[in-house]
């Protein structure tokens, strides 16, 4: 019955983990070939994709599932890239930009592509240049540095077994041995179809806004 399939689609959504929800086989086969169902407002079938509309948590959790390193990076929003070192934050022009609109925002294309390039730096076997590309973007995933921890051990072996070798060597062998180890070397949300964790992450008001601003103007 078409009503029935329109209730097994939601029970779907509402029994399954996230990661359970985005391996599972009938929500990726909704993104090319949509369930067919019965719309009662207008008496018509009707055809629909199951989708991630958002992700409600609380603010590291957020950043989390953003890719995002949280407060601690130099762009400390996982929405968009304002911010920068230190001193420029500090700076009277620093400081009133934080308060402006018109900062780029991010996008997951950006974020994939910069997660991707720090897999790329870790086939060199050198953390120092990652951590900076962490730190000046914001951009840290927990999935990705598994694999780069493992890249910069295997990068550093191959170094010591064959000294000299070409870093373009190195970068060849470590994305090579990369794809026979994992098809997904970041946050799988990234792939997830018509969804950006940087925008579909609702602001928690609980901490940013009463017990942020609020509770500090009150004190």
């Amino acid at each position: 019955m078409p009503s029935s399939m329109s209730l097994s689609s939601i029970f779907l959504v509402l029994e399954h983990s996230l990661p359970e929800l985005l391996t599972n086989s009938t929500f990726r086969a909704s993104q090319v070939n949509p369930m067919r169902c019965y719309n009662a407002s207008t008496h018509r079938f009707c055809r629909v994709r199951l989708q991630v509309s958002c992700l409600p948590a609380d603010n590291p959790q957020q950043s989390e599932e953003s890719s995002h390193a949280g407060v601690n990076a130099n762009c400390k929003c996982r929405r968009c890239r304002k911010g920068g070192p230190p001193e420029l934050r500090e700076s009277d022009e620093g400081y009133h930009e934080l308060y402006t609109c018109g900062t780029v925002r991010r996008t997951v294309a950006d974020t994939r592509s910069e997660l991707q390039e720090q897999l790329r730096l870790a086939c060199l076997g050198v953390e120092k240049p990652i951590s900076s590309s962490q730190t000046r973007t914001g951009i840290k995933d927990k999935i990705a540095r598994h694999w780069i921890d493992k890249l910069l051990t295997r990068s550093r072996e191959l170094k010591v077994m064959h000294p000299g070798i070409p870093e373009a060597d190195l970068v060849r062998d470590g994305l090579a041995w990369l794809e026979t180890q994992t098809s997904q070397p970041m946050n799988p949300l990234l792939n997830v179809p018509n969804l950006d964790p940087h925008r579909d992450t609702p602001v928690e008001l609980l901490h940013t806004w009463l017990l942020g601003v609020v509770k500090y103007v009150w004190h």
